[in-house]
């Protein structure tokens, strides 16, 4: 029996139970509040230890989450708990308490408690941990698919805020999941060209010169209004509607290209942060050669740029694709570098020609005055012949810092706000006018101090 099979079996079978104790609890005033919960690193277990270990690891996990259910509910003399497995490593519980006894909640922490410092079986330890979900009938749901895919997202909810928790169905969480929804829906419909736009963030050099810029998204929805990519765009990648979202700011971005080109010179490199989903297809480096050639861009002027967090887990096949990506003449940078998952062999595997310190690290070690941790690492990144470029440059402290560590280039709010072309264009002339401006005053006050000179040695 395949997984949605077996969960809509165990579905109706929740369902028949919950019915029959709703016309209960309308007599008892009583609510059925059911938990699911997922044990998290299971897949790691069946691929270390082999299917035959993690089906013990599951057998043995139902008897002792029977155990402790039925312990609990026997001592505080309720009906028997419903116990069902919805799919792979997926559990309900399906109990019938009085309001504001408690019980969900000794009954998810007896479950969280047996996964303290890992979950043993046959004497060995396994690192499995466990998210709870919690969802009250009639509170939360007046059916049971609605009231498992309440609870479902607060398990969801659970697992996002760390291993090992529970977490209760909330309005808040509703709110959220209807704010997804929404957001998916208007993915799908919108036409880009009417609602997206891009913007430029500089990134300059030692000596401030604009060496490159950074194209990011914006969108703003008639119907949504401004929606950040830090919400929209993981909802994108895993409703797999980046590909239009990706494929558009490619285009628009080379298109923009010259622009940035003429503001700022001939090698100005344009960066284009790729969704990591994209780079699983071929055709992605294709579109990428075709776009440039249309808009008459040489590859090497155009960046891309992966999240760390992707590259860490970067696959054969993976590595292949990005293999043939920089054989086509592209740069490519790992983005957000530092964010709390790279090893030192991690750096020493990346084929990446700059890394970008990400902005918390940054933050953190001009903080903590940790200027020799951070020329260690931009150390081993230039042994490796990658530039870097930090991130997050908000204070004349963090440009300082960065510059005495050796940093190749420089990007932040210190430097420039991410601005539309047309913005950008003013940037750089009042920028440039102020130069010149800096420039004439040193040139004054030089000739002022040798003319005082002069006067002093007559």
């Amino acid at each position: 029996m395949d997984r949605h099979a077996h969960r809509h079996q165990q579905s109706r079978t929740l369902q028949r139970a919950c019915g029959r104790r709703r016309r209960k609890s309308r007599r008892f005033r009583r609510e059925v509040q059911p938990a699911v919960h997922r044990h998290d690193n299971f897949k790691f277990v069946n691929d270390k230890h082999g299917h035959d270990v993690g089906d013990d690891l599951l057998k043995t996990l139902a008897v002792r989450i029977g155990q402790t259910v039925a312990a609990i509910t026997r001592r505080r003399r309720l009906e028997p708990a419903i116990l069902a497995r919805l799919s792979g490593d997926e559990f309900a519980v399906l109990v019938r308490s009085n309001p504001g006894e408690g019980t969900v909640r000794e009954i998810s922490n007896a479950i969280l408690a047996l996964f303290d410092g890992g979950f043993e079986v046959s004497g060995k330890s396994y690192p499995v941990t466990a998210s709870i979900g919690v969802a009250i009938c009639p509170d939360d749901a007046t059916n049971i698919a609605e009231l498992i895919s309440n609870a479902d997202a607060a398990m969801y909810q659970a697992k996002s805020g760390g291993r090992n928790r529970s977490s209760r169905f909330s309005r808040a969480l509703h709110d959220k999941r209807t704010r997804l929804r929404q957001i998916q829906e208007e993915l799908r419909g919108l036409d880009p060209d009417e609602q997206f736009r891009l913007v430029y963030m500089p990134i300059v050099n030692v000596r401030g010169q604009v060496t490159g810029c950074e194209a990011l998204l914006r969108w703003h929805s008639p119907v949504l209004g401004a929606v950040t990519p830090d919400e929209f765009v993981p909802i994108a990648e895993s409703s797999g509607l980046f590909t239009k979202i990706d494929w558009w700011v490619i285009n628009k971005a080379m298109s923009d290209c010259r622009q940035l080109k003429a503001l700022f010179g001939q090698d100005t490199v344009l960066a284009i942060n790729i969704s990591s989903a994209e780079l699983h297809s071929h055709a992605l480096g294709d579109y990428l050669s075709d776009c440039a050639a249309r808009h008459q861009l040489e590859p090497r002027s155009i960046d891309i740029e992966l999240t760390e967090t992707f590259a860490v887990k970067i696959s054969d096949q993976l590595r292949q694709n990005i293999k043939e990506l920089r054989h086509k003449g592209f740069r490519l940078s790992i983005d957000d570098f530092g964010a709390g998952y790279t090893s030192i062999q991690q750096i020493i595997d990346y084929a990446a020609d700059t890394i970008k310190l990400d902005r918390a690290l940054v933050t953190n070690l001009t903080a903590s005055h940790s200027l020799s941790v951070l020329k260690a690492v931009v150390a081993l990144c230039h042994a490796k012949d990658m530039a870097v470029i930090g991130e997050g440059v908000d204070t004349p402290e963090k440009l300082a810092m960065l510059t005495a560590a050796g940093c190749d280039r420089f990007q932040g709010y210190l430097i420039s706000k991410p601005l539309s072309l047309d913005d950008l264009a003013i940037w750089a002339l009042t920028r440039t006018a102020q130069h010149v401006k800096d420039r004439s005053a040193d040139e004054r006050s030089g000739s002022a101090r040798r003319s005082s000179s002069r006067e002093a040695h007559r």
